[in-house]
């Protein structure tokens, strides 16, 4: 089962290596009931700006940073202890396909159980990137896949 699509908001300005990708963004009803539990078994990615970019992904409970976007990551203990659920799980810079202007790739992880956070269906993926890019603001899908 895909769950829906998330479109994070980018940065504009250069990124280095190692900066927060973007902040957390909600992946809606993952789970059918409040704080029930899902199997993550991978991701669809689309890169409109062309690039194939590496980026390692994290998936939370709540809607924590892993610090400012477009900077290192600076998240407290114990919210890192508390609150990722998964993660990192690292999209490469190969393997993608090149479609024109974009690319895509499907990338398949070992089967991740998780639970929602008490109260809730909804899980944020947040990302650290691993490739010194320039973006566009709206330029990479994502499209997690449950089972």
């Amino acid at each position: 089962m895909y769950a829906p699509k998330i479109t994070p908001t980018l940065d504009t300005a250069a990124y280095a290596i190692g900066d927060v990708f973007f902040a957390p963004t909600e992946v809606k009803l993952v789970t059918p009931q409040n704080g029930g539990a899902c199997c993550l078994i991978g991701f669809q990615v689309i890169d409109e700006s062309d690039q194939s970019p590496a980026f390692d992904i994290f998936i939370m409970d709540d809607n924590v940073p892993l610090g400012t976007v477009n900077g290192v990551p600076n998240i407290a203990d114990a919210l890192a202890s508390g609150d990722i659920l998964g993660g990192p799980f690292s999209i490469p810079s190969t393997g993608w396909s090149d479609l024109g202007g974009v690319r895509s790739i499907k990338f398949n992880i070992d089967p991740h159980i998780m639970n929602c956070k008490v109260g809730f269906t909804s899980v944020y993926i947040t990302a650290v990137v691993q490739s010194a890019l320039t973006f566009a603001a709206d330029s990479i899908k994502i499209r997690p896949m449950f089972m």
